[in-house]
């Protein structure tokens, strides 16, 4: 409870920053707006700051991080093809093969566990490229399992 009036007493200081074009302070209130700290739950609200805040940073961290979490959100509301934009946006702003590898394994698994396989074939063929062992491995599980 405590830390529940923390964020909200960081809100509006989050809310200045914004307005004054602060990239990481959008980002702070889009993943507040996401899970309701400190304010209420609005995914309308969260998507327009992670827009906001990807489109104002040129911090490749904090546009990877925002554009996973946009991917997330699109996701939750099985807007895939939004959801897909934003994955890819992330993955862009990855240097590392091997950050790039993990990310579309952690992507492809969360489509598999939402028994899309088409759609998790795909990202685990984005990971195998960038040479992932285990997205390698559930990919053959894939078509040994006839899942795809």
């Amino acid at each position: 409870m405590q830390d529940a009036k923390k964020y909200e007493e960081a809100i509006p200081y989050f809310s200045k920053a914004s307005e004054l074009g602060d990239a990481n302070a959008m980002g702070m209130l889009c993943l507040a707006y996401q899970v309701g700290s400190g304010v209420e739950e609005n995914l309308f609200t969260a998507i327009n700051w992670c827009e906001d805040s990807f489109n104002t940073s040129n911090d490749k961290v904090v546009k990877n991080i925002i554009s996973s979490v946009l991917g997330d959100i699109y996701f939750e509301q099985n807007n895939f093809k939004s959801a897909k934009k934003w994955y890819l946006e992330s993955l862009d702003n990855l240097e590392k093969q091997s950050e790039k590898s993990d990310e579309a394994n952690k992507i492809a698994n969360k489509y598999f566990d939402a028994k899309h396989y088409t759609t998790s074939s795909y990202w685990y063929k984005v990971a195998v490229d960038n040479g992932n062992k285990d997205a390698m491995f559930r990919l053959a599980y894939s078509y040994n399992a006839r899942k795809i």
